[in-house]
This record gives structure tokens, sequence and C-alpha cells, in this order.
């Protein structure tokens, strides 16, 4: 009798892991919690069962393998991938995902549940400001798992690696001039004031405050973007802004001090 309740629990166990992966070896389930739905005659974007399944069971790098195999054509495919990107441990990336489907004003209905952990349930562009907000607090305790590698350079970047500055990077011109706050300034601008590079997030933290005493108009305005060196990861700090005059204006200032900067193209 008991090998017949083991294998009746068995199969019981075998047909409600289709709906909720895990529900009997205490994985996390796929149910899709409680939460606001989309507006009537709108259809809910969920995202590809084999990408939710790697989500939601702490493989996010096979999620986002899955979900970018394809052009990421609409504001769904990018925001899954932000999620992704987010939940493998490259939140400036995601960041920045996520800035430009909050200015899309996509009203695209997306929803994310692993169990009862909600990720999105809402439009694109409501779900992405949120994540963004989240993301640009907690940047560096989602990184904390960074092995605490040391600078890719031991003083300044060389001009090879500055990827984009024309001729001295950081000679002296002159006179010193006073470092302003640009105009322009935005975490979504496309033209980066770049001051220095580290190979881990921890690292370029540890040195922000340095570049924020050398330059105290800057201070509370640094920003970091993630990028690949020459086959490595690479964590650049900089100022972010709209317009390249601003950008030029800022690196003229820092070079005159006999500071580094280099002013990148991102959206190259």
């Amino acid at each position: 009798m008991k090998k017949q309740q083991f294998r009746t629990l068995k199969t019981v166990c075998g047909l409600a892991s289709i709906l909720v992966l895990g529900a009997c070896s205490g994985m996390p389930g796929f149910l899709s919690s409680s939460g606001p739905k989309a507006p009537a005659g709108q259809t809910t974007k969920r995202m590809a069962d084999d990408a939710l399944n790697a989500l939601c069971t702490g493989r996010a790098d096979d999620a986002l393998t899955i979900l970018t195999a394809e052009p990421l054509v609409s504001p769904v495919d990018q925001f899954f991938t932000a999620v992704a990107l987010e939940e493998s441990g490259r939140p400036s990336r995601a960041r920045l995902l996520y800035g430009k489907l909050m200015q899309s004003g996509s009203s695209e209905y997306v929803e994310i549940h692993c169990g009862g952990n909600s990720l999105a349930n809402g439009s694109v562009a409501d779900e992405a400001a949120k994540r963004l907000a989240t993301v640009s607090k907690n940047l560096a305790i989602l990184d904390a798992n960074l092995r605490p590698n040391i600078p890719l350079h031991t003083g300044l970047p060389s001009a090879s690696e500055s990827n984009g500055g024309s001729g001295s990077s950081f000679m002296s011109l002159g006179s010193a001039t006073t470092v302003t706050r640009p105009g322009s300034q935005s975490p979504f601008g496309q033209w980066f004031a770049h001051l220095s590079s580290y190979m881990s997030l921890e690292n370029a933290n540890k040195n922000k405050p340095t570049l924020e005493a050398d330059f105290p108009a800057l201070a509370g305005i640094i920003d970091q973007w993630e990028v690949d060196v020459g086959g490595r990861r690479a964590i650049r700090l900089g100022i972010r802004v709209e317009n390249k005059a601003d950008a030029e204006r800022l690196c003229s200032a820092v070079k005159s001090q006999g500071k580094y900067c280099a002013v990148i193209d991102t959206s190259s």
C-alpha cells in the first residue's frame, strides 16, 4: 500500500511540476501571483517558458542567452532582457535599457512571476521605471559578489584604452580651468566624459570619492558605465551628458589640471 501511495504522489508531483516547477523538490515555481491585471482588451506578455525557467532557478545567464538568441525588436523583448541582465549581475547594462524603456512610454503589459515573487506586473514603461530606481539605488549591492580585482591601470588610463580620446589625453593645457557641472548632464546622455576605469564595481566605488575630491562640482553625478575592453570587463567612471560640446568643455577643464579625460560616444 505504501508503494502505491508513493507512486501516486510521484504522479501528482510530475503533473504539478508542469504548472509549478519544483513544487515537490523545493525549487521556485512560476504560478502567477495575484496583482494588477492588464487593461481590458490588452494582452499580458510573459517571458518564454524556457527563459523563465532559467531565470527563476538561478540561471539568469542561461535566460539571457535564450532571450538574446534573436534580435531584440519590441519593448517587451528589451524589458525581459534587461531583467535577465540585472538578475545575472549586469546592473549597469540593465540600467541603460530600463532608462530607454521608461522614456519610450510603452504601455504594453508585462508580467514576470517566480513563485510568489513578482518581478514585473504592469506596463513596460512603469515597470522599467520601478526597476531603474531599484538598480540605481542598489547598484553596489547588486554587484557585491564581484571579486575585488586590481584596477585596469595603476595610474592614468592609456590613450588606446580611452576608446575615443583625441590627442594627448591628460597633458596640461596652460592655466588650470575651473571644472563646473555640465548643463546637459543626464544619466541617459549619449556622451560620456571618461575620467577613470576599473575592473570591478567595488574598486570603482572605492575610488569615486577621490574623483569627487579632485572635482567637487562633479560630486553626486559621477556615473558608472560597464564595457568590454580587450575581452576584459571594465567599469568606467565619468559624467554622462546629452550635449557633446558640454562633454568636450568638461574634458578640456579636467585636462587643463593635468588629469585624464576623454569624450566617448556611448551609442557606438
